[in-house]
């Protein structure tokens, strides 16, 4: 359950990257997933990705990724 959790918000991240991101949140805000709301997607974009603690963490992650010799 767990995985599928973390499967979903990742999709969700990546949406959310594609269609403007932290560059253009303005424009994410106008283009949520099909299968969202509007308020929904404006929920999760305010509550989640523009927190400093969760934007911190992605960076951080992101950091350890590309210096991470493992690859799937």
């Amino acid at each position: 359950m767990q995985r599928a959790y973390r499967e979903r918000k990742y999709q969700i991240k990546k949406h959310f990257d594609r269609v403007g991101g932290y560059q253009n949140v303005e424009r994410a805000r106008r283009h949520p997933p099909n299968d969202w709301t509007a308020q929904a997607w404006n929920d999760i974009i305010d509550l989640l990705f523009l927190t400093k603690e969760y934007r911190r963490t992605s960076e951080k992650n992101k950091v350890t990724r590309s210096t991470s010799t493992h690859k799937c």
